[in-house]
């Protein structure tokens, strides 16, 4: 997954010069809404290479991410990239040391991973969250670090050097939010699993059919309800605010007619922005 404040983050660090001739590996590439690769790929890298764990959009290679020194080597790759994939990992910890035992010394790292207020969303799973803090705890052995949290998209980003002299530090002690019970891990446990089975439930059932349609029926209505209240409210301020001063007589049936007309006028609009959307998003090779 790729969004545009993960391309914000990107172009304020990441440098061309990193990435021309360079060998670059995506883990979780897998594509699902964007990538990274275009916006790197236009540097034109030596290789790029995708990894997942199954065969789709993006994947080079289909391969556990827990296992990129066994499939590529020590010390293969220039830049390591990971997009929104390690909140979905049960072992957290032996990907991230696979990723910092694939890059070069001297090499980059980008990560991009959800933080604590980010909505649960399974893909299969859905286990972690993490903060800046975090990120600088888990790179303490990597320099300059930038690690920051967007407090908008609740998105966290770190994107940080490996030295030339890499000794990795231990992680064994550190602990993650996990959102499956609201609480901080060291690894995954019997009590995750527990609640997993509970919270794979809910999400089943509050993404069901009826009530995605539920769903949709309200938000139908708050779109046709919303802009007459909104306008009606509007008027009636400026009336209240604006200077009184005499205006030519208009007859009842021109005030309804008007009326009814600023009511009806913005959710045909509306509807009408909608259905183009549909048709433009169904068929994009509607100019």
């Amino acid at each position: 997954m790729c969004q545009i404040n993960d391309l914000s983050f990107a172009l304020r660090y990441v440098k061309p010069e990193n990435i021309t001739g360079k060998s670059i590996l995506d883990v979780g590439s897998y594509e699902v809404n964007g990538s990274l690769r275009p916006a790197f790929e236009v540097f034109r890298p030596k290789e790029y290479i995708g990894v997942d764990l199954q065969s789709g959009p993006g994947v080079d290679v289909v391969c556990n991410a827990e296992t990129l020194i066994e499939a590529f080597g020590k010390e293969r790759f220039d830049y390591v990239l990971c997009a929104s994939m390690l909140e979905h990992v049960k072992d957290w910890k032996t990907i991230i040391s696979n990723m910092k035992g694939v890059l070069k010394p001297g090499g980059y790292i980008f990560i991009v991973a959800p933080s604590h207020d980010f909505s649960y969303h399974e893909y299969p799973y859905d286990f972690w969250r993490y903060e800046q803090e975090d990120f600088e705890e888990i790179f303490s052995d990597f320099i300059a670090v930038h690690a920051e949290t967007n407090f908008l998209y609740n998105m966290t980003y770190l994107h940080a050097q490996k030295p030339e002299t890499f000794i990795e530090n231990d992680l064994s002690r550190h602990a993650l939010y996990c959102i499956v019970t609201d609480k901080k891990h060291v690894a995954l446990d019997e009590q995750i699993e527990e609640a997993l089975l509970q919270k794979s439930v809910e999400h089943q059932e509050a993404n069901s059919p009826k009530q995605l349609r539920r769903r949709g029926v309200l938000k139908s209505a708050i779109w046709f309800i919303a802009p007459p209240i909104i306008i009606t409210i509007h008027r009636k301020l400026k009336q209240h605010t604006a200077p009184k001063r005499k205006s030519p007589q208009q007859s009842p049936r021109k005030a309804g007619f008007r009326n009814v007309l600023w009511s009806i006028a913005p959710p045909i609009i509306i509807i009408i922005y909608r259905k183009l959307r549909q048709r433009i998003t169904a068929n994009p090779h509607i100019a």
